[in-house]
């Protein structure tokens, strides 16, 4: 997230695939966060699946203000 506040380095986010890599995360720690419904599970370092949830969100939010990354971001088709 802190990465993509600055404008210099949303281009190099988006030529090493990390947007890709986000999107990824992004669903796989949403169907995980889904699996584990009711119970809160801690991961590695005591991290809950949905603060590694939200910091998807967030840095995607922050990385699409960026019109380029916005279509990579649309054609991943992470969003509903």
């Amino acid at each position: 997230r802190n990465l993509a506040l600055s404008p210099n380095n949303l281009p190099v986010l988006r030529e090493t695939g990390s947007i890709q890599k986000l999107a990824q995360l992004l669903v796989r720690s949403h169907q995980e966060l889904q699996r584990q419904q009711p119970k809160v599970e801690l991961i590695d370092n005591y991290i809950r699946m949905d603060d590694i949830l939200e910091a998807c969100v967030s840095a995607l939010h922050i990385i699409a203000k960026d019109q380029q990354n916005r279509v990579i971001i649309r054609d991943l088709d992470c969003i509903p």
